[in-house]
């Protein structure tokens, strides 16, 4: 057997394993049908909601239309929240805040100097990195908001993209603009390994089974395993700032000249390339067999084994954030309109396509960043008239 094919069974048998919830049928389809609301213990507790970056929550069949439980105002620069435990993490241009999941009351504000990423949270412990400040990661206890280590920014460069935890929570990684890699130990701050890539790392790492995926303004991909050893390296046309995704077969990768990869997990090679316009850097969609990417007033599904587009829908306003999958539900926001789509792409009958709105909501001026679930709700950031942004949080009953 070859150190590939090893690697591919240790691959695959991971994630079937259930390693990481963000692997297992990244690629399967849905077999479930009915309005269903998410379960109550629903978290989102890092970037893309898991660390496959897949956007797409754990439910049943498609939801149906949520009623508007609370808003609250959060400012006019904020980042996609997080979601842990009965808590909303909205980042600021200047800290982290932290609001009560199920009334919107202020817990807690942290404020530092430069502007935080959306974090990472795993236990009593939030994780944050900073652009712009003296520190480059601070680790806060979930509860307070106090100060629980920090790592200087002049030690690995500045972090611009939310941090990942791993392996059961003792290590948290991360990309730098000074390109470089870094793994930290969580109880202290103090680093287990440190690799140089080729450009500035923007965007979230991937992380599945014992594999680590980073992609980098220049347009390098790189595969690591979890101690840090190089297993592969790819280069796009462009460069990359959309996280990639990981499933069971593939890593998806987007470049800035818009063309879509499909990347083999284990070599990096190249199963096929798909050109799509103008796609959106705040990330992708990847679930019951299909990629969904937006681009500008449009979302397509993309077909994961081909490239292939299988449907497209069209919208009055620009889509400003990345979507997010619920069961067989593909939510996102168009200008101020909260849009549900059957991710299946409804019925079709003599290539004219119907039935693929759910339903839709009216929220404010602009919906974006991108919007996140928990706790039976579902939390979207909107832009209202005063130009400030809301965090609106509409609950499934």
């Amino acid at each position: 057997m070859s150190e590939s094919d090893f690697s591919r069974r240790h691959f695959l048998a991971a994630c079937v394993s259930g390693v990481l919830a963000g692997c297992v049928g990244g690629d399967s389809p849905s077999n479930a049908s009915g309005a269903q609301p998410i379960s109550a213990d629903q978290q989102w507790p890092t970037v893309g909601y898991d660390t496959a970056n897949t956007r797409a929550a754990s439910a049943t069949g498609s939801v149906a239309r949520p009623t508007v439980d609370w808003r609250q105002s959060i400012g006019a620069d904020v980042r996609e929240p997080i979601v842990a435990g009965n808590t909303v993490f909205v980042p600021q241009s200047d800290g982290l805040l932290a609001l009560e999941g199920d009334t919107g009351r202020n817990q807690w504000q942290f404020t530092v100097s430069g502007t935080v990423t959306s974090p990472a949270v795993h236990g009593d412990t939030v994780y944050v990195g900073i652009a712009g400040g003296d520190a480059a990661i601070v680790a806060l206890d979930r509860h307070t908001g106090d100060r629980r280590w920090s790592i200087d920014r002049a030690e690995i460069g500045q972090v611009t993209a939310g941090p990942t935890v791993t392996n059961g929570g003792h290590t948290l990684l991360t990309g730098t603009t000074t390109e470089q890699i870094v793994s930290i130990k969580t109880t202290d701050g103090t680093r287990n390994w440190q690799r140089s890539v080729f450009g500035p790392v923007t965007a979230a790492l991937g992380v599945a089974a014992e594999y680590i995926v980073a992609t980098t303004n220049a347009g390098e991909v790189y595969g690591f395993t979890a101690d840090g050893s190089g297993l592969w390296r790819t280069s796009l046309s462009g460069g990359c700032d959309v996280p990639p995704v990981i499933t069971t077969r593939n890593v998806f990768v987007v470049d800035t000249e818009s063309v879509c990869y499909a990347l083999d997990p284990v070599t990096g090679s190249q199963q096929w390339k798909s050109y799509q316009t103008a796609l959106q850097s705040d990330g992708m969609v990847v679930g019951n067999g299909s990629i969904y990417a937006v681009s500008d007033q449009q979302v397509r599904a993309i077909t994961t084994d081909s490239g292939s587009t299988a449907w497209k829908e069209t919208f009055d306003h620009t889509i400003e954030a990345a979507p997010l999958l619920v069961g067989s539900t593909l939510l996102l926001g168009s200008g101020p309109t909260l849009v549900a789509l059957d991710a299946g792409g409804g019925k079709s009958l003599a290539g004219v396509r119907f039935d693929i709105r759910n339903w839709t909501h009216q929220l404010g001026r602009r919906i974006g960043p991108a919007m996140t679930v928990g706790n039976e709700r579902l939390y979207v950031p909107v832009m209202v008239d005063s130009g400030e942004m809301e965090l609106v949080a509409l609950h499934w009953q």
